[in-house]
């Protein structure tokens, strides 16, 4: 036998709020804390007016039925995060989403730029691997080679590799390590606290008698712009003459970082991307004063994707001196907006279809490169990179 509750029995305000935040009919309702009743969403529309949606009120006595009087606890995280989900998946976009806490988390930390810890990687032998650019470690005077043996003078040597990483990032301020070096021990005091997360690696590479620098960007960080400026300058201060940007297998990550590099290298006025609304379409331009002169290869593969595709099609649409190796890029021509929810979940909704700047959108058809050039396997059945040759024998056509 069906019950049918006239009155919502059991709720506080807070819960009220919740079931306010996920029933909306469109995702940018889920915003914000609701202190009081003209509260209101980035939308605009105030959460006293969206109570008086008959939609909302059905979806709230539908709740109060389930929460109160089916026959089994209901779990009511589970309910809302359900609830989410059906709302993100009705739309039928890929790119629109529901992410629970723990998937929340793991996006954050992928394209967070920062950490706390002291700017090294090591091996499982504690043996430092790298020294972070302009990091308390470098700094400091490690050097790659070097074996952490002692923190604060206690040994450490017995313990396990991710032990040792763990007892450094717990500490603040100034540390004592004490590290191997050549068989010799050395005390060096390294100061523990936010360190930007490497995002690149960069060198030179000589050939015909010209140097040319190569830079690998693996995600678009808060922090990647700062550290692609970093990697550019010491680059330049070799006298470089042409430059490569390996954006292979880089998922995409932040826009305004991708733009941002882009503007590097791109003459001001000129187009960086368009976003095509619901309603309008917003074209960026370069704004910076800042531009280069020389050759730029961008190396992409079926992995470019989203952020990483507006760079490249940036560069070669309005920088005269790009041109593209690879294979064709994945094909993502949507933006999305994330919001972060109180209960520290998280909606991704897209907002827009991106523009190149020559007008196309890339959406499920990609980039196709200048160049295709696909990798091959040699004898010992090891991946030769033949783009990175192929980029190496064209940047100066």
């Amino acid at each position: 036998m069906e019950r049918h509750n006239k009155k919502v029995i059991g709720f506080n305000i807070i819960e009220v709020i919740i079931i306010v935040i996920i029933s909306g009919l469109t995702a940018s309702i889920a915003t914000g804390i609701i202190t009081m009743s003209n509260s209101r969403t980035s939308s605009g529309t105030t959460y006293a007016e969206l109570l008086q949606d008959e939609k909302i009120k059905n979806f709230l006595d539908v709740y109060a039925d389930i929460v109160n009087g089916y026959y089994e606890n209901v779990d009511k995280d589970k309910a809302i995060d359900s609830a989410i989900n059906g709302m993100m998946n009705y739309l039928g976009d890929k790119y629109t989403t529901y992410l629970n806490d723990s998937e929340t988390n793991n996006l954050n930390k992928s394209l967070a730029g920062t950490y706390n810890g002291i700017g090294v990687s090591v091996d499982n032998d504690a043996i430092i691997k790298s020294v972070f650019d302009d990091s308390p470690a470098e700094k400091a005077g490690i050097k790659i080679g070097d074996k952490i043996i002692a923190i604060n003078d206690e040994d450490v040597t017995q313990r396990e590799v991710t032990e040792i990483t763990n007892i450094i990032k717990s500490k603040k301020g100034l540390i004592k390590l004490t590290i191997d070096r050549d068989n010799n021990k050395i005390d060096l005091n390294v100061n523990v606290g936010e360190v930007n997360k490497p995002a690149l690696a960069y060198d030179t590479i000589d050939k015909d008698n010209k140097k040319i620098g190569y830079v690998y960007i693996s995600t678009f960080s808060t922090t990647v712009h700062n550290q692609f400026k970093t990697a550019l300058n010491k680059m330049e201060a070799q006298n470089i003459q042409g430059l490569i940007i390996d954006l292979r297998k880089n998922g995409g990550g932040y826009l305004s970082a991708a733009s941002d590099i882009a503007s590097m290298f791109i003459e001001k006025g000129k187009v960086l991307y368009s976003l095509e609304g619901k309603d309008n379409t917003q074209t960026t331009k370069d704004e910076t004063d800042e531009k280069r002169d020389y050759n730029i290869v961008v190396l992409v593969d079926e992995g470019t994707a989203s952020a990483s595709e507006i760079m490249a099609a940036s560069l070669k649409d309005s920088y005269s001196k790009t041109k593209i190796v690879g294979v064709k890029t994945y094909g993502k021509g949507r933006v999305q907006q994330v919001k972060n929810l109180t209960d520290g979940t998280m909606v991704k909704y897209t907002t827009a279809r991106w523009l190149r700047p020559n007008g196309e959108c890339i959406d499920n058809i990609g980039i196709i490169p200048d160049y295709v050039v696909d990798l091959i396997k040699d004898e010992n059945e090891e991946i030769e990179d033949t783009q990175l040759t192929k980029a190496l024998e064209v940047i100066f056509e």
